[in-house]
């Protein structure tokens, strides 16, 4: 497992299980909040803020991609929290029409993974939150956990 040196057992424990709840929050909240984000977009008069707001939390994961990051962040939490942060951002590129957003992830090598988890998003096209926790079930399975 990949982590700073200086961390004792107990903390890389208690690291990875923060970790994994983070993981998990990410992987299940994606989906409800496309459907937020969706139904805000309709509100012309919310977009300058909304498209922002929404390139702001994309760019904040590119940090996830930097070499200095991955050390620091167990292999299999990385991987999967990058693959929905890079989903993320491939739905809000298309939101917004921005597609070069997703360039750092397409460089990283993993856009793939994300495509591959919002085609299943795109063809569930959850309306309820049960439908939305199907998705996550979903993603589960394709990222292995």
């Amino acid at each position: 497992m990949r982590l700073l040196y200086w961390m004792t057992p107990e903390q890389r424990a208690d690291a990875e299980r923060r970790w994994s709840r983070m993981v998990i929050s990410s992987l299940r909240d994606l989906p409800e909040d496309a459907q937020i984000e969706r139904t805000i977009w309709q509100e012309t008069e919310l977009r300058d803020r909304q498209r922002a707001s929404l390139r702001q939390q994309v760019k904040g994961f590119y940090g996830g991609l930097e070499p200095r990051t991955q050390p620091a962040v167990p292999t299999k939490i990385l991987t999967i929290e990058t693959a929905v942060d890079c989903a993320w951002g491939i739905w809000v590129a298309r939101l917004l029409n921005e597609p070069d957003l997703v360039k750092p992830f397409r460089d990283a090598g993993i856009e793939d993974v994300g495509l591959e988890l919002v085609h299943q998003l795109d063809a569930a096209q959850p309306t309820s939150a049960a439908a939305c926790r199907n998705v996550t079930d979903l993603w589960a399975t394709s990222l292995g956990i």
